[in-house]
């Protein structure tokens, strides 16, 4: 089997077929393109989301925290409580081990998060350090906002540069295929790492009324995402390739290692749909947070239509595979 996230196929007829009980406090659970649950808990609702950092090395602790942050952030909780689990091979010493654990409290710390509890072992089953954890808080918003929302019409926004995690991770991790850039240029690659939190727009967009759905990409990159909205919306799309925001040092970067930047680990980028006439206003409340805020094409009805138009015309696009960043670790 190819590395990375199982496919849709295998999610639908092996994963999601064994689900448990069904219970009535459960709001909204597993489902393709579906990254967090909602749960009722008396009159409060609480967003609940679980992820995996196995494509990282420099910067572990950091990145696990923000990937589940970021899926509560979406769905307009807050995330308050992280629960990691820390697994680790036995050659693993006690300073990388607390390196990661500094990584997830400055992380947790930046977006007022606790760690509030976990697991810690090791085990020979893994060749290097895994973390995988669980975000949990309040709705803070009127409403659960849910990645499968959109409507024929809207619009698609971006916020944030694309790839950027992808980005950092190549320049920290295989920095050594890098040999056409000059330091400068990996040392600030390096630093996307740090700007890959999408919290902060997230919960604005949430708060504002005016999106319809609301989803973060990260593995299988802009276009995993975007393919995994409208998978949950049962919508298509058509993305205009000039709009997509994306960094020079990403593209130089990309084109060195042979990647595809659209189909690159993206944690820190929001995509957000949402009724024509509300862009104007919703792209001004964004860009208070200080990051690149684009519309970069629109939700069609027929959920078969997924388009990428570019100079060269326009042609469908399938989902990705698996995400780029798997062909450094083959």
């Amino acid at each position: 089997m190819k590395l990375g996230k199982v496919e849709t196929e295998i999610l639908e007829n092996i994963v999601f077929r064994w689900l448990g009980k069904r219970r009535d406090d459960v709001l909204q659970g597993a489902g393709v393109g579906i990254d967090n649950a909602a749960l009722k808990v008396e009159d409060k609702i609480i967003i609940a989301s679980s992820d995996p950092v196995t494509g990282a090395i420099e910067y572990l602790g950091w990145i696990a925290v923000h990937v589940a942050a970021n899926d509560v952030a979406v769905a307009g909780g807050e995330p308050a409580w992280y629960l990691p689990i820390i697994l680790m091979p036995p050659s693993t010493d006690r300073d990388e081990l607390e390196k990661v654990c500094r990584e997830m409290h400055e992380a947790a710390e930046s977006i007022g998060a606790s760690i509030v509890g976990g697991h810690t072992e090791y085990t020979d089953t893994v060749t290097r350090i895994i973390v995988c954890g669980t975000f949990i808080g309040p709705l803070v918003s009127d409403r659960y906002i849910s990645s499968s929302g959109a409507k024929p019409g809207d619009r698609i926004l971006v916020v944030g540069y694309v790839g950027m995690e992808g980005t950092g991770i190549i320049a920290r991790d295989f920095q050594d295929r890098l040999r056409y850039l000059n330091e400068k240029s990996i040392k600030e690659a390096q630093r996307y790492i740090k700007e890959i939190s999408i919290v902060e727009p997230a919960i604005i967009a949430a708060k504002s009324g005016l999106v319809n759905a609301m989803h973060d990409p990260t593995e299988g990159g802009l276009l995993g995402g975007i393919h995994e909205m409208c998978d949950a919306s049962n919508v298509g799309f058509r993305i205009y390739r000039d709009e997509i925001p994306l960094r020079d040092s990403t593209i130089r970067i990309c084109k060195e290692v042979n990647v595809d930047p659209l189909k690159l680990l993206s944690s820190g980028t929001l995509l957000i749909s949402t009724p024509e006439k509300e862009v104007d206003i919703l792209i001004e409340r964004l860009r208070e947070t200080g990051k690149v805020v684009r519309e970069i094409g629109e939700i069609v009805k027929n959920p078969d239509e997924r388009i990428l138009v570019s100079k060269e015309g326009e042609r469908r696009v399938g989902r990705p595979v698996r995400d780029e960043i798997w062909k450094l670790w083959s």
